[in-house]
């Protein structure tokens, strides 16, 4: 899926209207790790992309 953002949480990295982001799903044995953009649906139609920035 290719799509752009919405809002101004991703800058400087993703600038709104302006750039493309490209998702994939990640294979079973790759984790995320910190750096990492995940994207996830939030009930019952928003999707959300978030940025890792720490570990728990």
């Amino acid at each position: 899926m290719t799509y752009t953002n919405v809002g101004v949480s991703m800058m400087p990295l993703l600038r709104q209207g302006k750039d493309l982001f490209t998702v994939r799903r990640k294979e079973r044995s790759e984790r995320c790790k910190v750096g990492d953009v995940a994207l996830y649906r939030r009930p019952p139609d928003k999707y959300v992309l978030h940025r890792l920035f720490r570990e728990k």
